[in-house]
């Protein structure tokens, strides 16, 4: 009863591992369909700030294009400034000029003004009768005519050399008056110049400042754009491991499934063997119980002492229900049928013994160690030493029970394995791993 209740529970944890193996694969598959969708956000964020930095460098290269034309005109207009202060200097060096000459006017003029005055003022004093007696007193008509054509010229001098000053003067205010003009309108045209100096001045400040914040914001949207693209480059390394975690549940899915179906086949070829064993037991009881009443009919003690005996011997190697024989273990069945030979001292053979042993059935055979890959913990389950060539580890067989396989004699002192499932130990995993996983017949010693 104890190998069938190891049996079930070993089917209940097959069956379990089989249906939580899927149950693990949609998890990590369900993980990879939420990374996946959360690096496509990602990657579409990356876009947008992508396009946001594209946008903003268009902007930014607009307006250094614009601070470019401003700056070109600005040094136009420096340029423009430069010849009219040229200009000014000019005017004001004309209208210098014409100032100084004004004032030499002005001087002879007065020299002029001066001499008239004396003049005038002579022939005031001396009145027209100077003249007359100047008239009379010539010589001669030709004299006369001489000193009547002085005094004409003198007087008519005095009136072109007046009628000069005038126009001289005239000419100079009217000069004056048109470089003072021009003067005014070049300083106007500077004035305007340094204005629009200053308006292009203060465009090319606050264009630079555009372009700062331009730059501030490209610079901020590069280090998100930088954040974003390392968390892509993470969300891709995440998915390509639970890809390969998936692959791996899959690939341990796929030879769960098959170290179940040999488990499965194992047990059921386990199955058979002890059903064939239970049925030669039975076969083997049945016979002694009538070679003990055979010889019972010689002797009535014999009779009585071997009716006794072999009433004993058949309440010890009953065989179990025929609900129970598809479940029991070979164990059981080979105890009962030692037994049952020894006390009855019979001479017949049984299909499950042999000179090897009583057969067990056809095991899968596999390879361990100590190692932590292979859940090592130094001891053994029985508290042994595991030692290469002696330790196997199988549950349902008591601990020290003596296996031949293939001719070596392997002792039980560890578990780890269901019945029907023989694991050996090897002092290396590769020795482990080499051994690889076979089918061998096993026969119990002891």
């Amino acid at each position: 009863m104890r190998n069938k209740t190891c049996r079930s529970l070993f089917l209940s944890l097959l069956i379990a591992g089989l249906t939580v193996t899927p149950c693990y694969a949609a998890t990590t598959q369900s993980k990879i369909s939420d990374a996946q969708s959360k690096k496509q956000q990602t990657q579409n964020d990356l876009k947008e700030a992508q396009s946001r930095i594209s946008s903003l460098e268009a902007k930014k290269d607009d307006l250094q294009a614009y601070l470019t034309e401003l700056d070109s005109q600005l040094s136009d207009l420096a340029d423009n400034l430069s010849d009219l202060q040229e200009k000014s200097d000019a005017k004001q060096s004309e209208l210098e000029e014409l100032k100084t000459e004004l004032e030499a006017a002005k001087d002879r003029q007065n020299e002029q003004y001066e001499s008239m005055k004396l003049r005038i003022q002579y022939m005031y004093e001396k009145s027209n009768d100077s003249y007359i007696s100047m008239l009379l007193e010539s010589k001669n008509l030709t004299e006369f005519l001489s000193t009547a054509e002085n005094i004409m010229q003198i007087t008519k001098y005095d009136r072109g050399m007046l009628a000069a000053y005038k126009e001289t003067q005239q000419e100079i205010e009217e000069k004056e008056a048109s470089v003072e003009k021009e003067q005014s309108a070049i300083e106007a045209l500077q004035q305007e110049s340094l204005e629009k100096q200053n308006e292009i001045a203060d465009l090319m400040k606050g264009t630079n400042s555009q372009i700062e914040a331009y730059t501030s914001e490209i610079s901020d949207e590069e280090n998100s754009a930088q954040d974003l693209l390392a968390k892509v480059n993470a969300q891709e390394a995440e998915i390509d491991k639970l890809i390969k975690q998936q692959k791996d549940e899959e690939a341990a899915a796929e030879l769960a499934k098959q170290k179940a179906a040999a488990q499965a086949k194992a047990a059921e070829e386990a199955k058979k063997q002890a059903a064939e064993a239970e049925r030669a037991a039975q076969k083997e009881a049945e016979a002694q119980q009538s070679a003990s009443q055979s010889s019972a009919s010689s002797s009535s003690q014999q009779t009585t002492e071997s009716s006794a005996s072999t009433n004993t011997n058949t309440t010890v190697t009953e065989t179990p229900s025929k609900e129970e024989t598809a479940e029991e273990t070979v164990e059981s069945t080979s105890s009962s049928t030692t037994e049952d030979t020894n006390d009855s001292s019979s001479s017949s053979g049984d299909s499950s013994s042999s000179s090897q042993g009583t057969y067990l059935g056809k095991f899968t055979i596999t390879g361990y160690c100590n190692c932590s890959q292979c859940g090592g913990q130094g001891l053994t389950a029985s508290g042994t030493v595991p030692t290469a060539g002696r330790t196997v580890a199988m549950n349902g067989i008591p601990f020290g029970t003596k296996l031949l396989i293939n001719g070596v004699v392997y002792t039980v002192e560890d578990r780890g394995v269901p019945y029907g499932h023989v694991d050996v130990y090897y002092d290396t995993h590769s020795q482990a791993l080499g051994n690889g996983r076979y089918y061998a017949d096993v026969y119990q010693l002891n």
